[in-house]
């Protein structure tokens, strides 16, 4: 009998990683979830309700200090220094394809790690490389921001929604009794908790960038 092969989902307990994540069992693969503690007063529950609900394994990683350290940092020195950051593509980059994807295939002895991000991975045989190519979707495409990717991560990395559109998932994840469905979209301020705009992190976390200028 051959052995599935096995991978861990990066959940979020949205709409996009909770459908990854079935869509990998429905394709026979052996699917674990983990989910990265990035900073205080982030909500973990659904990460946890939806690998419950999916039956599959499901760990958190704490990831704080690093996420302090490395996005949050980033992101307060920059606007500091007139320059507009992008705390997403630091977070991807440094933490979620770095700290994250090491730690949670070791944690699982999961060779594959996959994520709900819109974009594609193909192998080009004539030049024996694996290359990121744009997503069927171009409005939610995501693979500039893979740039950074090695080609042992791209032979490691599936990218299921890659070739979906966004309203084909939730229709999909309808279809499939996914309760995460109709749940909104989140965006890329991850770390406003009490805050509702960028401008107010910084006015609470560092007043001294807001100067004339």
């Amino acid at each position: 009998m051959t052995e599935k092969k096995k991978v861990v989902v990066a959940m979020s307990g949205g709409v996009d990683s909770t459908l990854t994540a079935r869509l990998l069992q429905e394709a026979g693969y052996d699917v674990y979830g983990a989910t990265m503690n990035q900073f205080d007063g982030q909500d973990l529950t659904e990460a946890q309700e939806m690998a419950d609900f999916l039956g599959i394994p499901h760990k958190v990683i704490d990831v704080r200090k690093m996420y302090q350290d490395v996005v949050l940092s980033y992101f307060v020195d920059s606007y500091k220094n007139g320059i507009t950051p992008n705390p997403c593509m630091m977070c991807d980059f440094k933490i979620k394809f770095g700290f994250f994807y090491d730690t949670v295939r070791a944690f699982f002895d999961c060779p594959y790690f996959a994520t709900g991000h819109y974009a594609r991975i193909t192998y080009d045989g004539t030049r024996g490389k694996y290359q990121v190519e744009k997503a069927t979707d171009l409005a939610k495409d995501q693979s500039y921001m893979m740039y950074h990717l090695t080609q042992d991560q791209l032979a490691h990395i599936l990218f299921p929604l890659g070739r979906m559109y966004k309203k084909d998932t939730r229709r999909i994840s309808e279809e499939k009794g996914l309760p995460t469905y109709n749940k909104a979209e989140s965006q890329d301020i991850c770390f406003l908790t009490s805050e509702k705009s960028y401008a107010e992190f910084l006015q609470n976390h560092a007043p001294e960038a807001f100067r004339p200028g």
